[in-house]
């Protein structure tokens, strides 16, 4: 407990935060940390991304509830000032709460297997986390049809169409099928939520401070990263957590990787070091490209619901770029989304069912968008404790019945009663049952807005550095072709492949960007390789040159390729 306060007080130093507001909300933060005994597991986690990012390992800003904890933004587990925003600490931990909180990391997707191989260097007692698949929908008429040898044209004619389970057993289309085959409908039923098959957690590692071995069954399994076979605990992530394992998620995040790279070359272009917690959150020709629909590249907003939605409601601030990360979530645009960008835009007056409520929903027009500000309702207007806010709130993180809010309904109205009519909080209940479907972590979508004004930052003033790196860690063809189109758009030159002047992948060459051989279609990484290996210093003269000296394994198709391209082409 003494060395997590002092890691924390030394990081509020070092951020220059020491004034009374952040003294007495890490004091009040440390305080449930310790008698919840979570200091070893802050430690952990801290000491895990203080070693990636000495190793260079680039981290993200923060992701879910861990971005509200003033504690995480001190150690460096975060870079996100939780005051600032408006976060809270009791979104992430809960006072009555007494397994471990989850902070989960992004870190470069190619290096992620190097965190998770200190972890098991650096602590003993450590394992993955195994996943359970169960038979469900229309996954186990296959299975069951595959087991009695039923053709496969005769199960895709009846699941035509089809999605879930109920669906099978109701649809007219597969009435034929379910007569023809009852056993099959008899013995998926039967099969339904039991377990199909184990695997391996993606990012879920556990740590313990004995032997795991006492608290869940151990089994090994083949690590994807290497020709090891590591101990992974027979138990999913829910069930390691009741058992009280720390768990620890290390997730692997493209963008990150992306940006690196980015960061890379313009260091190595230019000689500039941008450091990303330095860039400017305000800058309006950002926000001014996103509200124009330039999103391509752009961490999350790249897809066209959202980027549909940012133009539609335009962003000026990180504020309105979070708030669009929750409203294109699904539910939220068809509930509050028309009222709040009419507000926005000045085509309804803003208000509020108390002034009580306008302190923490101003940011969002008087809108209820976030769990948070749920929880903020709860204890604010309807006088409830924290910790009674946050059972709220997790009903509606989990998407439960509605009924469950029935508890706690008359608390709320009581309380509420005081400031306003009882009409209306029954009304403003109504509004958090209905949150049920779409409400949206205000953390997370801060965290994770913060990484998409990045990307877009670097666009904006990096452009070829950044597109590049797009380019480099993009294997979609599609997505590539995009991208592609995109750089030629901001006016990026596109250079075609060529045998003389080609690396295996995309390279930068001054101000234009030029494709590699391995990008040309029937030439293997081995034939670009052999292409580039065997080429002269002074490169081939021409195409008997090429011929002669470009080695065996170049076959006539790769050959042919390049000349339909003009990759081949000599200036003499």
């Amino acid at each position: 407990d003494e060395e997590l306060k002092n890691r924390v007080m030394n990081g509020l130093r070092d951020k220059d935060l020491i004034d009374l507001e952040y003294l007495h909300r890490a004091k009040e933060e440390l305080q449930i940390i310790k008698e919840k005994n979570f200091s070893p597991y802050f430690l952990v986690v801290s000491n895990m991304i203080s070693w990636a990012k000495g190793e260079g390992i680039l981290v993200g800003p923060g992701r879910g509830s861990a971005a509200g904890s003033l504690v995480c933004y001190a150690l460096g587990i975060t870079d996100i000032d939780p005051i600032e925003h408006g976060l809270l600490f009791f979104r992430f931990i809960n006072p009555e709460r007494n397994d471990f909180p989850d902070v989960d990391t992004d870190y470069e997707d190619r290096r992620r297997g190097e965190v998770k191989d200190y972890l098991i260097s650096e602590y003993t007692h450590v394992a993955s986390i195994a996943t359970f698949n169960t038979f469900r929908d229309k996954g186990v008429v296959r299975d069951v049809a595959r087991a009695f040898a039923i053709p496969l044209a005769e199960v895709n004619k009846a699941l035509k169409g089809i999605e879930t389970w109920e669906e099978f057993v109701r649809s007219p289309t597969a009435s034929e099928f379910r007569s023809r085959y009852p056993e099959v409908v008899e013995y998926a039923d039967r099969l339904r939520g039991r377990i199909r098959g184990t695997g391996l957690h993606a990012a879920g590692i556990v740590a313990a401070k004995s032997d795991i071995s006492k608290y869940a069954p151990i089994e090994t399994r083949k690590d994807s990263h290497s020709d090891n076979r590591i101990p992974v605990v027979a138990v999913d992530m829910d069930q390691a957590a009741e058992i009280g394992l720390i768990k620890i998620d290390a997730l692997g995040l493209k963008t990150l990787t992306v940006v690196k790279d980015t960061l890379e070359n313009i260091k190595a272009r230019k000689g500039i070091d941008v450091v990303l917690k330095d860039i400017p959150m305000d800058d309006s020709e950002v926000y001014l490209d996103l509200s124009a629909g330039f999103t391509k590249g752009v961490f999350q907003a790249e897809a066209v619901p959202y980027t549909n939605l940012i133009v539609k409601m335009g962003v000026s601030n990180l504020n309105e770029l979070a708030a669009s990360n929750a409203l294109v979530r699904p539910g939220a645009m068809n509930t509050i989304g028309a009222d709040y960008i009419k507000r926005k835009k000045g085509r309804q007056a803003v208000s509020y069912v108390h002034p009580i409520l306008k302190e923490f929903t101003e940011d969002t027009y008087g809108c209820i968008l976030y769990q948070e500000q749920v929880m903020q309702a709860c204890v604010h207007l309807g006088g409830m404790s924290m910790a009674e806010a946050d059972k709220v709130r997790k009903i509606i993180g989990k998407k439960k019945d509605a009924k469950e809010f029935d508890q706690f309904k008359d608390r709320f109205v009581q309380g509420a009663s005081k400031h306003i009519t009882k009409e209306s909080a029954e009304k403003l209940w109504h509004t958090f049952e209905a949150h049920a479907g779409y409400s949206f972590n205000k953390s997370h979508a801060v965290a994770y807005s913060t990484l998409s004004y990045w990307t877009a930052w670097l666009k904006r003033y990096y452009p070829i550095e950044f597109m590049y790196s797009i380019l480099r860690n993009e294997l979609d063809k599609d997505k590539r072709t995009d991208y592609l189109i995109e750089a030629k758009r901001i006016n990026i030159k596109i250079r075609l492949p060529h045998i003389n002047e080609s690396g295996e992948d995309f390279t930068l060459e001054g101000d234009a960007i030029r494709f590699g051989l391995g990008n040309v279609k029937y030439l293997s990484e081995g034939i670009s390789k052999k292409i580039i290996a065997a080429r002269p210093f002074d490169s081939y003269k021409n195409f008997l040159d090429f011929s002669s000296k470009k080695g065996s394994g170049v076959n006539s198709r790769a050959v042919d390729a390049l000349n339909r391209i003009g990759a081949a082409a000599f200036e003499d």
